[in-house]
């Protein structure tokens, strides 16, 4: 490996993570580690190791927390969008698999965490 190619990897993880935060929602519903990889020009298993190497988490579990991330921020802030219709903005089309997921990570369930919100206006 050259010196060129391992200073390209060697902060890949940094890479990646800025790609997916400068992604639109649409975009970002649907991104998955193999396109990322793919911009990237690097194996995906490769990219995958290198992550969780750097990171301590997957980079799948990472572009569901982001997904995730976003989803909160539209519950708090656009209460004229359904929960459903965020479910699907952030590329999620099941809303029981919404739900548990989001409740994973914010331990309350989106209807529940909107309301917390609404009054705050």
């Amino acid at each position: 490996m050259s010196y060129n190619s391992l200073v390209k990897h060697q902060n890949l993880h940094e890479k990646a993570v800025e790609y997916i935060y400068t992604r639109n929602l649409q975009e970002l519903s649907q991104l998955t580690r193999y396109m990322i990889a793919d911009f990237f020009n690097v194996n995906q298993n490769y990219l995958s190791k290198k992550f969780k190497k750097e990171t301590g988490m997957t980079i799948s579990k990472f572009l569901a927390f982001e997904k995730m991330r976003r989803a909160e921020q539209l519950l708090k802030t656009r209460f004229d969008l359904p929960v459903i219709k965020i479910s699907e903005m952030v590329g999620i089309v099941k809303p029981t698999q919404f739900r548990k997921k989001f409740q994973k990570i914010f331990f309350l369930k989106p209807g529940k965490y909107r309301r917390l919100f609404q009054g705050r206006r």
